[in-house]
């Protein structure tokens, strides 16, 4: 097994295209914004941020920056310092022994007291955070805020043509009433009615990732949300503020009012949604829940769950936010007024999908559906 002393001399700077140094990519641009901060991030908080299942994997990760910065400061005969000293043990506070090989002239480290190393790691820290010149490092990497170049009116070109959902337009609308259009994931969840803030990271994510498509931009998956929004900690919690184009695009395209969305009272955490009440007109039919596809849609997206057609990308606006919902448990089973999940019971799918799982009694599943696709796709290469 590689120690992470010896990681940090084996591991590789950047470019590269090995598994390390493509999360090296990711991890850098996170620790800036802790350094930024001026805070320390421990190394399982660290890894989940950077969607890393193992940190343990991250001695290669670190490696990697800590030599590319020793590389990048020969270029510019500049010393850099380096900025993993940041990532910490959650035991210690301190990071792990690898880290020295990064601190000139302290070879000896693993022989001075407790007190004298961590006076050490605070001059080094210190350094870190006094450091000015962490986005230009990130502009010479090649890992700078794509997102400066674009203006409002890019940023409207691109909110005209995503296919937004409601939950979509209702998150822009809370965040830019938010004070100093700044939120917590966890406050935005609440003020767009979602029980947790990982729906409105996901929700957010999605979002920013069909505008970095429409803007031609690649930040990487984690980072797409910055397109949207720049990030601060304060007091310990991440805080998005939204980007002044973003803002400005949403005022010119009169996107500000909260009150021209569907309301937070829409969406509660755990409110039970009732289908299937009979009415009688020329026959028997099972009323539906719009709220109910609404809060499918938001959840699982515009994206056919079948076949994973955007209607959009093929018609054009045309088929702006044009989706069927399918009842997993079809409601023609049911005898009356049911209680529906959409999250769990409900799935977007395309017209032609539908149309297919219902050509069968009982109906196809969607499970069914996506393996006749494969089978003719491979019939067919």
């Amino acid at each position: 097994m590689v120690n992470s002393r010896n990681t940090a001399r084996v591991a590789q700077p950047l470019p590269g295209d090995a598994l390390y140094q493509r999360r090296a990519r990711i991890v850098l641009p996170i620790l800036v914004r802790i350094a930024n901060a001026n805070e320390t991030i421990e190394y399982g908080e660290l890894a989940k941020v950077a969607g890393m299942p193992n940190p343990r994997n991250l001695n290669y990760v670190l490696g990697c920056i800590g030599q590319t910065l020793i590389a990048l400061s020969r270029s510019w005969d500049t010393e850099i310092p380096p900025i993993q000293c940041l990532v910490v043990s959650k035991g210690s506070g301190a990071p792990s022994e690898g880290i020295v090989e990064f601190f000139s002239g302290q070879r000896d480290y693993a022989r001075l007291t407790r007190d004298q190393q961590r006076e050490i790691m605070g001059v080094e820290q210190k350094r870190v955070f006094t450091f000015r010149k962490w986005p230009d490092v990130l502009a010479d990497l090649g890992l700078g805020d794509g997102s400066q170049r674009f203006s409002a009116e890019d940023y409207m070109a691109a909110l005209r043509e995503v296919p937004l959902g409601p939950q979509h337009r209702r998150m822009l609308a809370a965040h830019h009433a938010a004070p100093d259009r700044t939120v917590t994931a966890a406050q935005l969840a609440r003020a767009v009615g979602y029980s947790s803030y990982e729906a409105a990271n996901l929700q957010y994510g999605r979002l920013g990732g069909l505008i970095c498509r429409k803007l031609h931009w690649s930040p990487s998956p984690s980072e797409s949300v910055a397109a949207i929004v720049r990030f601060e900690k304060r007091r310990g919690e991440w805080h998005w503020i939204m980007r002044p184009e973003v803002a400005q695009a949403l005022e010119l395209l009169g996107w500000t009012d909260t009150d021209t969305t569907s309301s937070p009272a829409d969406f509660p955490g755990e409110q039970h949604y009732f289908e299937g009440s009979r009415r009688s007109i020329k026959v028997d039919r099972h009323e539906r829940s719009r709220t109910a596809r609404d809060r499918c849609v938001s959840h699982h997206g515009w994206a056919c769950a079948a076949c994973g057609l955007l209607l959009e990308e093929v018609y054009g606006d045309a088929a702006r936010n044009l989706i069927h919902v399918h009842h997993l448990n079809p409601l023609s089973e049911s005898d009356g007024r049911r209680s529906v999940d959409p999250v769990r019971d409900l799935r977007p799918v395309c017209p032609t999908c539908h149309a297919v799982i219902h050509r069968a009694t009982p109906a196809y599943t969607i499970e069914q559906v996506r393996e006749m696709i494969a089978a003719v796709r491979r019939r067919g290469s």
